[in-house]
């Protein structure tokens, strides 16, 4: 029988110790050396969980990019579904590396926080291009690219708390040369969000989406339903809306907090914050390059489901209209309600500055409130009593 002399086994559990074994007489260690195997993989996957979010690469749970016949929804769905249940509440990142990701089956983000979702960058309408080789649009970025029913939405979040990073939202294939999208009532990005506050920020950093009728709407979780829907505390960083009927839509009762920091909308777009119901909204910086726009519309005549007034506050301190948009429009007050608009705009040299860029009607019984300020050449025009005056003075 072969003899072994004594040999030394590190047992890692949360911190390195080490002990002497003593296997003199014992024939074979394979037992023992399979025993040490375990518990060094075991702290090594404890270690990794301690100290980093896991990261999951979708291409290593099915998914296939660049295959339009590929349906990629389901298993997106499932992977969402079951990320960072193994280690309960423990935050996991999600990766879609660069590529255009197909998919018929809407996206549904599960009803809990602390995912974290990202993709390598944003920027609608050249994703194709620049994945094919031209080196001046660069690559690949990563696209989900909604081939299903206008219908249902392309993106679901019915929760807070999930952190969304470089992906690109858009509709079937770009098309070159620009085409509008369709009127038919198709979503983008959808919030259906608890009645109450929600547990944590969404927040969205680098986002692009293009070719829907709605870009971005936050809406009741079922259309004939009454109850409260709130969506509280979103937050988007860069965002890019290129090609979409109506930048956002806030018909969920009530969504507050909401904050932009760069928003970007360009191509067809007609209302960029289409308020029906009440919402507070701060956007830091907007660029509008789009012509027949209006920046806030607020209200929606016969609606049945709003129990209250609309009341909506929003706030845009920069707002600059790109000098070739045409026919575009500040406010549009559809029915009496309480609202608060506080906007500076910048206008180029050759815009028409005259009361067309406010519209309000007759608002008895309701509170209002419209600070505007549009400079051009140099000079702020405040809208004071229905007509703009030069700042400091009457005309």
């Amino acid at each position: 029988m072969t003899r072994f002399a004594p040999i030394l086994i590190l047992a890692l559990c949360g911190s390195a110790c080490a002990q002497t074994v003593d296997v003199t007489g014992v024939a074979d260690v394979s037992a023992l050396v399979a025993r040490q195997d375990e518990l060094l993989a075991r702290v090594k996957e404890l270690e990794h969980f301690k100290h980093t979010p896991s990261r999951v690469n979708v291409l290593d749970y099915g998914c296939q990019p660049d295959d339009p016949k590929f349906d990629n929804g389901p298993l997106i769905n499932a992977i969402l579904a079951n990320c960072g249940l193994k280690q309960g509440n423990h935050r996991e990142e999600i990766y879609f590396p660069g590529g255009l990701y197909y998919h018929s089956t809407p996206i549904v983000f599960p009803t809990r926080t602390g995912l974290s979702v990202v993709g390598n960058g944003i920027g609608v309408g050249f994703p194709q291009l620049s994945y094919f080789g031209n080196s001046q649009l660069g690559g690949p970025r990563t696209t989900w690219i909604y081939t299903g029913s206008p219908k249902e939405a392309a993106v679901t979040i019915p929760c807070n708390g999930l952190y969304l990073r470089g992906i690109n939202l858009q509709r079937g294939e770009w098309p070159f040369p620009r085409t509008d999208a369709p009127a038919d009532g198709s979503v983008g990005l959808k919030f259906t969000c608890y009645s109450g506050m929600p547990s944590e920020m969404c927040n969205i950093p680098f986002m692009a989406i293009g070719g829907f009728d709605t870009a971005i709407a936050a809406e009741r979780r079922s259309p004939d339903s009454t109850v409260n829907n709130n969506s509280d505390n979103v937050h988007f960083g860069f965002l890019l809306l290129q090609n979409n009927n109506v930048a956002f839509r806030l018909a969920n009762y009530q969504s507050v907090d909401w904050t932009i920091e760069h928003l970007h909308v360009a191509f067809q777009t007609k209302v960029v914050f289409d308020c029906v119901e009440a919402a507070h909204v701060r956007c830091n910086y907007a660029v509008i390059n789009s012509n027949n726009v209006t920046l806030a519309r607020v209200g929606e005549p016969g609606n049945p489901l709003r129990p209250t007034s609309n009341n909506a506050f929003l706030d845009f301190p920069h707002v600059k209209i790109d000098p070739t948009a045409k026919e575009w429009r500040i406010l549009e007050q559809r029915e009496k309600c309480t609202f608060a608009i506080r906007a500076t705009v910048f206008a180029g040299n050759k815009h028409v500055i005259d009361e067309k860029l406010i519209k309000t009607i007759d608002n008895t019984g309701y509170g209002r409130t419209v600070r505007v300020e549009v400079l051009q050449h140099g000079m702020f025009n405040d809208w004071q009593d229905g007509k703009w005056v030069p700042a400091g003075g009457a005309k």
